[in-house]
C-alpha cells in the first residue's frame, strides 16, 4: 500500500524534477495443471524428517527476513502431522511461539470461515448465490450504479465490482466501533465496475457477506459462527476481534524501522468478517481438517461434501490458462499442483493457509510481523514440495501462435483494486506495474523487494509463464482482438493513461514545486530587491497582484511539501486508522487556493494584455495563475483535498 510509496515519492521528485464489458473469446484453456511429475525424493510428512526440515527452513528465512516469530501447522490424510511454534511472540519478554496457546490475527484468512458460514446458510436455503443482495437488505441497499444487481456468488469471488477502501475501516484498539450493519450502511463503498466481469478484490465485499449471515440468522455473526462452526470443530482458542482486554497469549505485532523489529499500536478493525479472525495455529489445524475432510472432522459435520466441492471448485477466472476464485478459497498453482487457499494481511501480522485437495494435504502458517511475500511464496513452495512430488509445467505442448506480441502488451499498468473515492488513490503511484518487451516474446518486470524481477516466457496465444514464481500472465482481449487488460493468476490490471503514470506524476510535482518557489522568491524577494536598487524598472504589477501571487506560491510550496514530508515519514497503517493531521490541515490549502485563483486570474490577465514593458515579463504574471490550476486539477485528481480526507 502506501508504504511503497513512500521511499519512492521524494526521490522520484527529485529525478523527474527537471467501459462497455470486454471479454476474450471463450477457447480451449491452456493446460495449468503439468502432466509429468519429477522423480525428487519427498521428505514422509509423518516422519521427524518433515519437522526437521521445518525447523531448518523457517530458522534461516526468519532470520533473513527478520521475522520475530511463526507459527507453522502440516495436515495430511486428516490428521496433524506437524504443529510447532518458531521464534518469539513477544520479543521484549522472550515469550515463545506456542502453536496451541499463541494467538495471531489471520486478517484475510478470515474470509474462508465468513465463506464457511455462507455457504451454511445456503444449504440451509436461508440464502442463495444467484439473488441480488440487495434482497436481504433493509437498512440500506447496495448501490444502482449498473444495471445489474449484485449476487452473493459475486460477493464470495469478489466480483462485485466495489471501489477499494480502507479510510475508516479501524480505530486505535479500545476506540469507539460501529455494528456491522451501521458501519456498512456508513463506509459500503460504490459499484466501480460491472458485476461478474473481473476479479477485483473486496474487503467490503465479505464484509457484507458476513453482514448477510447475521440478516438471515437473527444472530450477531461472531455469535452465528461461534455456535455452527468454532465450538462444533472445537476451536476453543479461536474468536473475532481482539476484544477488550488483550489477551495475554496474543502475538505482539512488529514492523521493521532502522532494520530492527519494532512493536506496533493494536487497532480494531470494523470490516469483522472479513479480516477479524483471531487463532491459534492448532484451530487452524482443525480447521483445515474438516475442510479437506469433505466438511467433517471428528464426528461433526459443518458443511456437506456436495458445498465443499462447490466452494474448492474453480467458480470464476478472468481469462483461459488462469487461476481464479472458488466461494472463499483463491486458486494457486503450486508446484505443478492446484491448491486453494488464502493469504492474509494487517499491520504486523501475516497468515496463509494452503490447502491441496487432490492429495489431501494442507498447511498453515502465520507470523508477528508486516506480511512479507517473499519470506510467504518461499516457505509455500518449500513446505508444498514436502507435502507432494513437483510436476513440471510441460511447455513441450505450449507451443506460441497467433495472439498479441510482447510489444503489444508491454506497458504500464495498474491493479484493477485501486482506491477510487479518497486521497489513498495516490497509492496506485507506488504499486504501477512496468512490463517491458524483450527478445523472443519475453515480457519483464521490476522485482518487488528483495524478491527477482518478472520473467515471463510466451507458452501460447497470448499467454505468458515466469517459471520461477510460478505465475501466469494472459493478455484478456476483445472480440477485435485488441488488448483489454492483463492478469496475472487473478489479479487483473488495466493500462494507466500517460498523464496519470508515475513519471509523470512525480515531474508535474517537482515542477510545482520549483514554479511555486519561483514566485514566492520571485515576486516576494527579487522583484523587490532588485527595484530598491535600481536594477529593474518599477513594475507593471500592484502590490495587490503581488501580495497573492505571493501567497499561492507560498501554498503550492507548503502544500506539496507537506505532503512529501508526511507520507515519506507515516507508518502507512496509522492511515487505515486516522489521516495524518498535518494532511488533514494541508489538505485545505487547495481550498484557499481556489479562492485565490479569480484574482490572479484578473490581474495577472490584466498584466499580460497591457501594452509596454517587456513581453517576457508580462507574460509571467499568467505564472501563478498556472500554478494554481495545476495543483487545483492535482488535489482534485488524487482526492487530496478536504472531502477526499
Amino acid at each position: 500500500m502506501i508504504k511503497r510509496l513512500l521511499p519512492l515519492f521524494l526521490l522520484l521528485i527529485l529525478a523527474h524534477a527537471g467501459s462497455a464489458r470486454a471479454e476474450e473469446p471463450v477457447a480451449a484453456a491452456a493446460p495449468t495443471t503439468p502432466v509429468q511429475s519429477m522423480e525428487l525424493p519427498v521428505l514422509d510428512p509423518a516422519g521427524m524428517r518433515l519437522a526437521d526440515y521445518a525447523q531448518g527452513l523457517l530458522d534461516g528465512l526468519m532470520r533473513a527476513r527478520l521475522v520475530p516469530g511463526a507459527v507453522l501447522v502440516v495436515v495430511k490424510d486428516g490428521r496433524v502431522v506437524l504443529t510447532h511454534g518458531y521464534g518469539y511472540a513477544d520479543l521484549a519478554t522472550k515469550r515463545e511461539v506456542d502453536p496451541s496457546r499463541t494467538l495471531f490475527r489471520v486478517a484475510s484468512v478470515s474470509k474462508l470461515l465468513t465463506a464457511t458460514a455462507v455457504m451454511q446458510m445456503v444449504e440451509e436455503g436461508k440464502l442463495s448465490l444467484g439473488v441480488d443482495v440487495n434482497t436481504y437488505l433493509d437498512r440500506f441497499k447496495v448501490g444502482k450504479e449498473f444495471q445489474e444487481p449484485v449476487t452473493l456468488a459475486q460477493l464470495l469471488t469478489h466480483t462485485a465490482g466495489f471501489d477499494d477502501k480502507f479510510l475508516r475501516c479501524c480505530v486505535w484498539h479500545g476506540g469507539a466501533t460501529y455494528p456491522l450493519g451501521d458501519y456498512l450502511a456508513r463506509e459500503m463503498p460504490p459499484r466501480v465496475l460491472p458485476p461478474g466481469e473481473v476479479i477485483a478484490y473486496s474487503n467490503h465485499g465479505y464484509a457484507l457477506a458476513g453482514y448477510l449471515v447475521e440478516r438471515v440468522s437473527g444472530e450477531r455473526f461472531a455469535a452465528y459462527t461461534q455456535a455452527r462452526i468454532l465450538d462444533p470443530l472445537k476451536m476453543s482458542a479461536t474468536r473475532w476481534g481482539l476484544g477488550t482486554a488483550i489477551s495475554p497469549d496474543l502475538a505482539v505485532p512488529y514492523r521493521l524501522v532502522g532494520g530492527r523489529p519494532v512493536a506496533r499500536a493494536l487497532d480494531d478493525t470494523q470490516l469483522g468478517p472479513a479480516a477479524d479472525l483471531i487463532t491459534t495455529g492448532d484451530d487452524m489445524g482443525r480447521f483445515m481438517i474438516a475442510l479437506l475432510n469433505d466438511g467433517e472432522s471428528g464426528g461433526v459435520r459443518v458443511l456437506k461434501p456436495e458445498t465443499i466441492a462447490q466452494m474448492t471448485a474453480t467458480q470464476f477466472r478472468n481469462g483461459d490458462g488462469l487461476d481464479g476464485w472458488g466461494y472463499g478459497f483463491q486458486e494457486n498453482t503450486i508446484n505443478g499442483w492446484r491448491t486453494v487457499g488464502h493469504d492474509g494481511s494487517w499491520g504486523g501480522y501475516g497468515a496463509s493457509m494452503v490447502l491441496i485437495p487432490e492429495a489431501k494435504a494442507g498447511f498453515f502458517f502465520a507470523t508477528n510481523a508486516d506480511f512479507d511475500r517473499a519470506f510467504f511464496q518461499e516457505v509455500t513452495f518449500a513446505i508444498a514440495a514436502q507435502l507432494v512430488p513437483p510436476r513440471l509445467w510441460d511447455a513441450q505442448q505450449l507451443s506460441a501462435g497467433p495472439g498479441l506480441s510482447a510489444e503489444a502488451v508491454a506497458g504500464t499498468y495498474r491493479s484493477m483494486r485501486w482506491t477510487r473515492g479518497d486521497f489513498m488513490k495516490i497509492d496506485t503511484l507506488a504499486n504501477e506495474l512496468v512490463l517491458q518487451a524483450g527478445p523472443a516474446g519475453m515480457l519483464y518486470g521490476p522485482s518487488s523487494g528483495r524478491a527477482a524481477p518478472l520473467t515471463f516466457r510466451q507458452v501460447a496465444p497470448n499467454l505468458w509463464r515466469d517459471d520461477a514464481r510460478q505465475a501466469t500472465l494472459r493478455a484478456i482481449t476483445d472480440r477485435k482482438g485488441e488488448l483489454v487488460r492483463i492478469s496475472i493468476g487473478q489479479n487483473a490490471f488495466e493500462k494507466v493513461p500517460l498523464v496519470q503514470q508515475a513519471r509523470v506524476q512525480f515531474t508535474l510535482i517537482g515542477g510545482l514545486l520549483l514554479l511555486g518557489s519561483g514566485i514566492a522568491l520571485g515576486w516576494g524577494v527579487y522583484g523587490p530587491l532588485a527595484r530598491r536598487f535600481g536594477r529593474r524598472p518599477r513594475s507593471l504589477a500592484g502590490f495587490d497582484f503581488r501580495l497573492i501571487a505571493v501567497l499561492s506560491g507560498v501554498m503550492i510550496v507548503a502544500y506539496f511539501l507537506t505532503l512529501v514530508s508526511t507520507l515519506t515519514s507515516v507508518d502507512p497503517f496509522t492511515v487505515l486508522v486516522e489521516t495524518p493531521p498535518f494532511v488533514r490541515a494541508v489538505a485545505w490549502l487547495p481550498v484557499l487556493l481556489a479562492i485565490l485563483l479569480p484574482g490572479l486570474l484578473y490581474l495577472g490577465g490584466s498584466i499580460a494584455l497591457r501594452k509596454g514593458g517587456r513581453r517576457i515579463l508580462r507574460l509571467l504574471s499568467l505564472a501563478p495563475s498556472l500554478g494554481v490550476l495545476a495543483t487545483l486539477w492535482f488535489a482534485w485528481f488524487w482526492n487530496l483535498h478536504p472531502w477526499g480526507m
